[in-house]
């Protein structure tokens, strides 16, 4: 078995996070399913919406396998939220040649410890509610839907998972 790590992406690897997110986004939308536009998943884009230390990524074998988003806060999507309460997970991904070895999932398993190490109760998220499959991977996991709205023109679901 290949050795798994999951870490905080240094700046200098912030285009590995972003050649992820692009590969898996130009994956889905092959089999028509796009999540992103994968023009978006660029380091430029990316950085303007997520600070470059929200980045992390998983490491199978020495080799780059999945990132993901992880934030302390989400006013957008969890106005109300309590400060420290909860991590709020974006942006996982894993590209095509890396799926199906259960990395999402040990992805997820990352952020709730990283979440519990900072003492949060939560660990949340949101997708488009229109994507069943997407959203049984978490609801598997054991995310609970909190709840459903607009945000930016999307339709998603929110997410809680207690840590």
């Amino acid at each position: 078995m290949l050795s798994w790590t999951v870490r905080p992406a240094q700046l200098t690897e912030l285009p590995l996070c972003a050649g992820i997110l692009e590969a898996a986004a130009r994956n889905l939308q092959a089999r028509g399913e796009s999540l992103w536009p994968h023009s978006a998943m660029t380091v430029e884009r990316l950085t303007a919406q997520y600070p470059p230390a929200s980045f992390r990524l998983g490491w199978l074998g020495g080799q780059a396998a999945a990132t993901m988003v992880l934030l302390a806060a989400d006013p957008d999507f969890w106005p109300d939220a309590l400060v420290g309460e909860a991590l709020y997970l974006h942006k996982l991904g894993v590209p095509p040649e890396f799926q199906g070895q259960g990395l999402a999932q040990l992805m997820l398993e990352a952020a709730v410890s990283e979440a519990r190490a900072e003492g949060c109760t939560f660990l949340r998220l949101d997708t488009t509610w229109n994507r069943p499959k997407l959203r049984a991977i978490y609801e598997q996991f054991g995310f609970e839907v909190r709840g459903r709205k607009v945000v930016h023109g999307y339709d998603v679901a929110l997410y809680e998972l207690r840590v």
